[in-house]
């Protein structure tokens, strides 16, 4: 699915009417996990927003996704849970890099999907 966008893209795209119908009729489970942190702690990043969506910027609302797990915003515990996060994964705090902010900001991408087993004579065309 990553290369071609989120179930929920799929979904609303009229060109690919098909594979959203087939995708729709084997879903077992979709899920998609809430963002690790508010968008705001991407503030110091300069990465420009991109008309896709996908990854957060300190100036989105955000009012179409559910809450963020932690709140180091506006919460000392989520702070220090975050810096800790974060110092495991050695990666910046402020998503001043390419990389962090990609790790932190990239809520698309924390998904479960399970499908239906495809039919023994499909299969084995794979």
């Amino acid at each position: 699915m990553d290369r071609v966008g989120t179930p929920k893209q799929l979904f609303n795209d009229k060109k690919r009417r098909e594979s959203a119908e087939w995708l729709f009729n084997n879903i077992i489970s979709y899920a998609e996990f809430p963002p690790l942190v508010p968008p705001i702690m991407a503030e110091a990043s300069k990465e420009p927003r991109k008309e896709a969506g996908g990854f957060m910027v300190a100036s989105d609302r955000n009012l179409d996704i559910v809450h963020p797990m932690l709140r180091p915003d506006i919460n000392g515990e989520d702070m220090k849970k975050y810096l800790e996060i974060t110092s495991f994964l050695e990666i910046d705090p402020k998503c001043q890099d390419l990389a962090s902010y990609r790790q932190l900001m990239n809520y698309n991408q924390i998904a479960y999907l399970e499908l239906l087993p495809l039919a023994p004579m499909i299969a084995d065309k794979f």
